[in-house]
């Protein structure tokens, strides 16, 4: 895999990380005082990481069984690993 096919799946993950992270510590601040900022960071950073995975790993499940010939189109990839394995094999 290249540079480019690397950045493709980088990039969009690492933004709905950084974009979940700022929106939790943002209302996280609001409620917490700010002595509690480095332990806000923390969980803010866990529970953004937990998140953008969700939405991640599914996404890279459908992408290896396109790049290996497995399945031919998005919708065939995500029907086959259902139908096959169910909906938890897509975690």
């Amino acid at each position: 895999m290249g540079l480019r096919e690397s950045l493709a799946g980088a990039v969009p993950s690492t933004g709905a990380f950084v974009m979940i992270y700022h929106m939790l510590k943002s209302r996280a601040m609001n409620v917490f005082p700010e002595k509690l900022e480095a332990p806000v960071s923390v969980a803010c950073g866990v529970l953004a990481t937990t998140i953008s995975c969700l939405v991640e790993e599914p996404l890279e499940v459908v992408k290896q069984r396109l790049q290996s010939g497995v399945s031919t189109s998005f919708g065939h990839a995500v029907q086959h690993v259902t139908k096959q394995k169910g909906i938890d094999s897509l975690p």
